[in-house]
């Protein structure tokens, strides 16, 4: 296999879905394979960038022993096809020459086969149950082969049949995203890849032994402390990803220029730990540990993306046109250095009041139905996790004076958040329908659609008795360069200027009440540009950037309305996905130096087909939890 070192392109990302063919249903087969998979694929190939295998990938046949006199291989290991629970077919190995006399004479070639052809890795996929397969797990995936300059060239992506939901329970963003997790891990975010990055110059950023291999600590691969810091915090080790890139990312989106590194997990075992952001400050990632509601990749991950020296992506740094392929990602954005290193909760109040919660729900297995609220990024109406656990919470992750109150989730270090409710196994957002009946909706004024946010408001139709207190409601909000626009009804808005949050805003006409001003950067970007605007929909979990829709894995479209799916996409032929940067021709400059410009005249090219890590998603206890207060709410709603 040989490099091409001329030009960064597109990945080429190989899916081998054999053993996957014959161990799901075929309704499970065609969603996994041609809907699911696929669709985090193209989305990965449209932002990541490689520089790319001439012809045809093949991987090394691995040496079980090696002569030393000659350097010859004497013997190729008998499980050389292995990767994770897959035998990899052995036409996609080269020819390995073998010589086990140890005599030129005596040599014999192990056969392979013709490799793979348009691929710059191969990704074999499988749904075995294993002994991996315990408890919320969903999947996991691995590297398995890695080229000379170490990137990953082979992986496997396993899923836990007994996982798998039924038709009529799938939440297709939060599978798609599960797919580009593992995918990512397979690519460069796992603790067994870290030591192996490399500098913009293609040097090892770890230092290598005369084997060309970093050093082992406790059997494991070490990364530098250029990559990877590690500290010990109360008998507990952190470790934080220090690399140039993610750090810049990171300290434009918490806003902390003296942050040094990113905390990455550190719970949930080998399987979790240190290979996943931390959630305390990254919930909602798409490469956290246990999978959210609708997680969405940051900026962060694609930096680290391109710090592995492996990659080119579509954002990651701070462009001075901010252009990126990162979705709506605001947990944290904004708040500052306490935000890092503060707890959630101090006092017994909220650090940060937008973002964690302290009312309580009762036991955590019956919980009482209380304040309606929104999530920290206003998309939905949702409840506090504040509940009583049936046994004490770990003594660093107690925030109340009782040790048994904490948050619901293990890996947000029991910080409460309000997470939205789920119906029917969904959950539910602003944007697709909220969660009191249409009559209630109405006495508020809702409105619900692509532009629909969560606002705190008392706002009620005359003549009805509004709520004492703020409660979340579904409202469009429109951004403008200094101010929110929030729909009251049809033609009645109020106007919340960008210094105004958590000011009361009087309501007028036929509606009595008010609402309090979210914070403008968390609807629209500090400038905003991301936000909602009137005549111009974006659908999440796309989200605005510059005038355009830039659509998250799963979806497709000039609005990312249309779902990435093998049904969907006769109708945006030739891969055609509405791509995130566009070309700028500038005055008495030559077309053939205009960047990104690959051809011209402008024509679509036709795409060909497209240590162990878990991902965990609970509905024991997230899905459980907001659906037992939601059905709680119906009665007075």
């Amino acid at each position: 296999m040989r490099v091409q070192e001329t030009a960064w392109k597109p990945i080429r990302i190989h899916l081998d879905t054999s053993a996957l063919e014959s161990q799901v249903d075929a309704g499970q087969l065609t969603y996994l394979r041609d809907d699911v998979l696929q669709a985090a694929v193209r989305w990965l190939s449209n932002a990541v960038q490689v520089l790319p295998v001439e012809g045809s990938l093949r991987y090394e046949q691995q040496c079980a022993a090696v002569l030393t006199a000659s350097g010859r291989c004497a013997r190729v290991q008998a499980n050389f096809q292995e990767c994770g629970p897959i035998t990899i077919p052995r036409e996609h190995f080269a020819d390995k020459e073998v010589c086990p006399s140890g005599r030129l004479a005596g040599c014999e070639v192990s056969s392979g086969g013709a490799g793979i052809p348009n691929a710059d890795v191969g990704i074999y996929v499988s749904a075995v149950q294993t002994q991996w397969c315990t408890g919320t797990t969903v999947a996991y995936a691995s590297t398995c082969r890695q080229a000379e300059d170490d990137r990953p060239v082979a992986g496997y992506f396993n899923f836990c049949p007994n996982r798998l939901s039924p038709a009529a329970e799938r939440n297709w963003h939060q599978d798609v995203a599960i797919a580009t997790h593992e995918i990512l891990h397979t690519m460069a975010f796992s603790s067994s890849l870290f030591p192996f990055f490399r500098d913009i110059l293609g040097t090892p950023r770890t230092p290598r032994n005369d084997w060309g291999l970093p050093p082992i600590q406790d059997g494991s691969y070490r990364a530098d402390s250029s990559t990877l810091r590690v500290e010990d915090v109360d008998g507990l080790e952190r470790r934080f990803i220090v690399l140039p890139k993610v750090v810049q990312a990171a300290r434009h989106h918490f806003g902390c220029t003296s942050l040094e590194g990113v905390a990455l997990e550190e719970q949930g075992g080998d399987g979790s730990a240190f290979s996943h952001w931390d959630a305390r400050i990254m919930h909602t990632e798409v490469m956290a540990a246990e999978s959210s509601a609708m997680p969405r990749i940051s900026d962060m991950t694609l930096a680290l993306m391109e710090d592995s020296g492996w990659y080119r992506v579509l954002g990651g740094l701070v462009a001075s046109d901010g252009d990126s392929a990162a979705g709506h990602f605001v947990f944290g954005r904004g708040k500052g250095c306490g935000f890092l290193q503060q707890s959630c909760i101090i006092d017994s109040q909220s650090a940060f009041p937008d973002t964690f919660c302290t009312e309580s729900q009762g036991d955590c297995s019956h919980p009482n139905a209380g304040t309606v609220g929104c999530s920290h990024d206003h998309l939905s109406l949702g409840a506090c996790t504040n509940c009583l656990h049936r046994d004490s919470l770990p003594a660093r992750y107690r925030h109340f004076d009782n040790p048994r109150l904490g948050g619901i989730a293990a890996y947000v270090g029991y910080c409460p958040t309000v997470e939205p409710f789920w119906s029917s196994g969904q959950p539910t957002f602003c944007a697709s329908g909220g969660v009191y009946s249409d009559r209630t909706s109405q006495r508020f004024g809702e409105s619900h659609g692509p532009a629909s946010r969560c606002v705190l408001s008392t706002a009620t139709k005359s003549g009805f008795v509004p709520p004492e207190e703020p409660q979340g409601t579904c409202r469009d909000v429109f951004c403008l360069e200094d101010a929110v626009r929030i729909r009251i009804s049809d033609n009645n808005f109020v106007l919340c200027g960008k210094e105004e949050t958590g000011v009361r805003k009087s309501v007028f006409g036929q509606f009595a009440g008010y609402i309090l001003c979210p914070r403008y950067a968390t609807i629209c970007g500090q400038t905003g540009a991301e936000g909602p605007r009137e005549g111009a929909e974006c659908h999440f979990p796309g989200t605005h950037r510059h005038g355009r829709c830039v659509c998250a894995p799963g979806t497709m479209g000039a609005d990312c309305s249309v779902l990435d799916k093998a049904a969907n996409r006769q109708d945006f032929p030739y891969g055609l996905r509405y791509p995130q940067q566009e070309l700028e021709l500038k005055v008495g400059l030559e077309l053939s130096r205009t960047e990104g410009l690959l051809a011209w005249p402008l024509a679509p090219a036709l795409q060909s087909q497209p240590r162990l890590i878990q991902f965990k998603v609970d509905p024991a206890t997230w899905q459980q939890f907001l659906s037992s207060l939601l059905g709680l709410l119906c009665p007075w709603a």
